[in-house]
């Protein structure tokens, strides 16, 4: 880069726009480096919109108001920081040793990187807590090189990627006497350093895919990267896929799918100590997971594991649906009233427990067509059910917590069999709703050849709305 012409500050405190405040009387312009080497407590402000060739910062230049441009060259070695109302925009060359400070209150305070920056240098950009109108935007990609990104707003707007190299954080941060919202990401993400959440106002993963991990620059390594809730943090993904590195949950913190669609983490180690949940959206753990805290499943929305789980505890509320595709040794509530299922694609590996079995919800068994099932038998000694398919010579057993009544396999819409531990005295099933459950199990009949002894009585004296709002939703 050719040198460019510079114009030093020579005084002490003051407005940019002022010509007296320059050598020469001269206010820096697209051509020229204004030097602002004043010492570090002095401060020069700018209210006005500047547009300047190249920037370096000893002492600290305040942003009130306009946009103040860099089109080549920045260097802040201490402290740059962008009011309310006012934006600085990057391009070209950037080292930031020093300080970003985005102090949004209501309008916004944005820090623009245009045509592809590399974030340079162990500084920091600091979102203020207390507004969610900090904006991290730009055109191109943003590269960050061992610089620490914190605070509540949003970062990503228009940018193309994100890569968040090793040793460089992205953290949604939080104090407990200022934090009033979370953090956003809405650009594609590389990282290969750390992504975390302390806020429990959240870090939004915002219909993005996160690719986390990373070449080393000679091939010779990858870089794994890590996303973390720590503390008391909540991390929230809407829509979103996050592909290797490792992925935790702290005792206290949460992971959340949220958005009413799928999200899922593929390929990553795994581990949740505090809540992994299926919030308001599906989420899916393509992979195996080591868990001492809870898996939660919300009305309507399920939590699928592919791989094998080893301990916690599980929880189904509403309609819920938990999933487990491999061995899985967690022990799984239904909460009061659920009506959703704990669904066991192999039903042999689950050594868990289930427990609230009784409030309305299921225990689908894939690997036992309804039309095999021989019996079903408990023993109140050993607190099993029992379900024997002689036709394919499978027996599934699975334990039970807690009181138990009179087990019931039904018809799942594919095909397979649902357990059931109606209660004591369950409600009075409505004419119309029994003739569909006595069509349903007719027609299943008419198709297979194969009526399972008392599914007709089964159907009208047993069945209740929620087997039906169940089945509705399996899949």
């Amino acid at each position: 880069m050719a040198s460019l012409p510079l114009i030093f500050w020579h005084t002490s405190s003051g407005d940019f726009a002022t010509a007296s405040n320059w050598n020469g009387g001269v206010v820096p312009g697209p051509a020229d480096e204004a030097v602002l080497a004043n010492g570090t407590k002095n401060i020069v402000t700018s209210s006005a919109d500047e547009t300047v060739a190249g920037l370096e910062v000893s002492s600290t230049l305040e942003l009130l108001a306009g946009t103040f441009s860099i089109t080549s060259f920045t260097d802040n070695a201490n402290n740059i920081t962008v009011d309310d109302g006012a934006s600085l925009d990057i391009a070209g060359t950037f080292y930031n040793p020093g300080t970003i400070d985005l102090d949004a209150v209501s309008t916004g305070a944005d820090l623009v990187f245009s045509g592809g920056v590399i974030l340079q240098e162990k500084g920091k950009i600091v979102l203020s807590d207390t507004s969610s109108a900090n904006t991290i935007s730009g055109t191109g990609t943003l590269e960050n090189d061992r610089n620490t990104i914190s605070g509540s707003g949003t970062i990503g707007d228009g940018l193309s990627m994100i890569t968040n190299d090793n040793k460089s954080t992205i953290d949604a941060s939080y104090d407990k006497k200022t934090t009033l919202f979370g953090l956003t990401i809405n650009s594609d993400l590389t990282n290969g350093g750390a992504i975390e959440s302390q806020n429990p106002f959240g870090l939004v993963l915002q219909g993005i895919t996160v690719t986390n991990s990373m070449p080393h620059p000679t091939g010779t390594q990858v870089y794994e990267g890590s996303i973390t809730a720590l503390g008391k943090g909540l991390i929230e993904l809407n829509g979103t896929t996050i592909d290797g590195g490792t992925v935790s949950v702290s005792g206290s913190g949460q992971l959340w799918a949220i958005g009413g669609v799928t999200s899922t983490i593929t390929g990553a180690a795994t581990s949740n100590a505090g809540v992994l949940a299926a919030e308001s959206g599906d989420l899916t753990i393509d992979g195996n997971l080591s868990s001492s805290g809870t898996l939660s499943a919300l009305s309507g929305y399920v939590l699928e594991v592919t791989g094998n789980v080893s301990g916690g505890n599980g929880t189904i509320a509403g309609s819920g649906e938990i999933k487990f595709d491999g061995q899985a040794t967690t022990k799984v509530t239904f909460e009061s009233g659920a009506t959703g299922i704990l669904d066991l694609m192999e039903p042999s590996r689950f050594t868990g427990t289930v427990a609230g079995l009784n409030t309305g919800g299921f225990v689908d068994l894939e690997n036992i067509p309804y039309a095999n099932v021989t019996s079903v038998t408990y023993s109140s000694s050993k607190h099993v059910v029992t379900v024997v398919d002689q036709t394919d010579n499978i027996t599934d057993t699975i334990k039970i917590a807690g009181t138990a009544g009179t087990f019931t396999p039904s018809l799942a819409t594919d095909g397979s069999t649902l357990i059931s531990d109606p209660p004591a005295s369950p409600a009075s099933v409505p004419n119309n709703v029994a003739q569909l459950l006595v069509q349903s199990i007719a027609s299943f009949g008419a198709t297979t050849g194969v009526v399972p002894s008392g599914a007709a009585s089964l159907a009208e004296n047993n069945k209740s709305s929620e087997f039906l709002a169940a089945n509705s939703h399996h899949g």
